[in-house]
């Protein structure tokens, strides 16, 4: 005979399997999403290291392009500088090769040179003013006159010390100083910087160095 107990026991045990049951299958399905949830940040995070990755390489490429075209730019600044510094040191030893120039016979060809070339120009002068540099005035004077008047016999020249030391070569200036010349040998070297230059780098290539 089944009692109230035994009755109330079966409900019991029917109702507790149920419920077992259904937490096995909640508990299934919460592992299950969580596992495609775990899915879907695994691929989630591969993704954006993927990215980062990518961005990083690329960051770490242009780094890398800027680092050489910074250093080929340095570099080109470099032996552009020094070629500079090369130009300038000989174009100063060349103004300082002056004092020796001075003292040789070539230099007063030169001086005859020089006038020849500003001839036509002084030929319209009523008269002219020349100023010499220290050394010529005190040592050449009677040179410097002797050419000129070769040149301008019927004009009136006169010679000044010039307060600047230009190195040698004049300055002529027509009577009102409207109009100056100038023909010092500091004047014909600076017009001549460029040629300077261009010999100056002609060496260097000679030598190796290069424009890359």
């Amino acid at each position: 005979m089944i009692t109230i107990e035994n009755k109330v026991e079966l409900f019991r045990k029917i109702v507790l399997d149920k419920i077992k049951k259904d937490f096995t299958q909640i508990k299934k399905d919460f592992d299950d999403k969580k596992a495609v949830e775990r899915l879907i940040i695994e691929k989630e995070a591969k993704e954006k290291s993927e990215i980062f990755v990518e961005k990083f390489i690329l960051k770490a490429e242009v780094t890398k392009e800027k680092a050489i075209l910074d250093a080929n730019k340095n570099s080109k600044e470099e032996i552009l500088k020094t070629r500079n510094m090369v130009i300038d040191e000989v174009y100063q030893a060349v103004l300082n090769r002056c004092s020796v120039f001075l003292n040789e016979k070539k230099y007063f060809e030169f001086i005859e040179n020089l006038i020849e070339s500003v001839k036509s120009d002084v030929l319209s002068f009523d008269m002219i003013n020349i100023y010499l540099v220290k050394n010529d005035f005190n040592e050449n004077l009677d040179l410097f006159k002797s050419l000129f008047n070769n040149f301008f016999k019927e004009k009136e020249i006169d010679f000044y010390e010039s307060e600047k030391d230009f190195r040698g070569g004049f300055i002529l200036y027509n009577k009102d100083k409207s109009v100056k010349l100038d023909v010092s040998l500091e004047s014909v070297i600076s017009r001549n910087k460029t040629f300077i230059g261009n010999e100056v780098n002609k060496v260097l290539d000679k030598d190796g160095e290069t424009n890359e």
